[in-house]
């Protein structure tokens, strides 16, 4: 499996962090993020993590930062400083990525960067033909930026301190194309509907039939 992360913040002894999360110290919101994070993922799996990993100390950090299982790959942000990424890459299955990176995954572009980036028109964006941002910084509970269907947070305030797996990704996403009234022709809307009328129409016929044949 492929998740994507950020802002793990370990070891950030800062109230305005660890507070803002519902934790009452900095020790259980570092035991709760590698908790939920190795309960999920497994050693074979793939973890992108989009920048700000650790705080502190980093030659302590980066012990907390070694428990984490699974492949992971890092693209740095602005708490990133040279040291600590010099740490991440030579932790065990660590990869540093640098600033930004571009994959793809089966059909699908992924821009990953810590910042959300406008990379089009959002009226234009169409699943396996435009390019996903993938981002974190912002420590907001939301997934879309600005609303935007192409440019989504993966950061953990967003996904009760977890990292989030691609599939669960683009069900998001496809979600918000299919109800968003700015991704949606009132056509496709009005046809969506009147197919759920259709259905609800024979299913009560059906029932009704069978009532009768009893």
């Amino acid at each position: 499996m492929i998740y994507f992360t950020s802002d793990l913040h370990l070891n950030h002894d800062k109230e305005f962090i660890y507070k803002n999360r519902g934790f009452n110290s900095i020790d259980a919101m570092n035991n709760t993020i590698i908790r939920n994070w190795n309960n999920l993922v497994e050693d074979s799996d793939t973890v992108y993590i989009l920048g700000d990993i650790m705080m502190g100390l980093s030659d302590e950090s980066i012990k907390l930062f070694n428990k984490l299982k699974g492949q992971k790959k890092i693209v740095i942000g602005n708490h990133d400083t040279s040291y600590r990424a010099e740490l991440y890459s030579k932790a065990p299955n660590t990869e540093v990525l640098g600033y930004v990176a571009l994959i793809k995954i089966k059909k699908q572009l992924f821009y990953l960067s810590h910042y959300p980036t406008i990379l089009g028109d959002a009226k234009h964006f169409r699943l396996g033909h435009s390019a996903i941002c993938l981002f974190g910084h912002i420590h907001e509970d939301i997934k879309f930026y600005n609303d935007c269907p192409h440019i989504y947070h993966i950061g953990l305030d967003a996904h009760n301190f977890t990292p989030v797996a691609l599939p669960d990704i683009l069900e998001d996403i496809k979600s918000k194309l299919m109800w968003d009234s700015e991704y949606i022709s009132v056509y496709t809307r009005c046809t969506l509907v009147k197919v759920g009328v259709v259905l609800i129409v024979i299913y009560n016929q059906l029932t009704s039939c069978t009532l009768e044949v009893k």
